[in-house]
């Protein structure tokens, strides 16, 4: 069922895509006039490592509230 403000489609004033991009614009700008030194290499890599492990679990825990609640993942 389509109403007349769905016509349109999001009411916003930029896109998202567009944001991003201008984000990622303004950080390689930043990087050229301030470029960081990133320290020990064995460290972030514990860092990623434990990054990575925390987003998995926070799927897995997301997907088991969906299922507890019965709600279909899928839009």
């Amino acid at each position: 069922m389509i109403t007349k403000n769905d016509e349109k489609g999001a009411a916003v004033k930029f896109p998202p895509s567009l944001i991003f991009l201008i984000v990622i614009l303004a950080t390689y700008g930043l990087h050229c006039f301030w470029p960081i030194r990133i320290g020990d290499w064995s460290v972030l890599k514990y860092i990623g490592a434990a990054v990575v492990v925390f987003g998995i679990g926070v799927i897995i825990i997301a997907e088991r509230s969906f299922k507890h609640s019965e709600t279909i993942i899928k839009p």
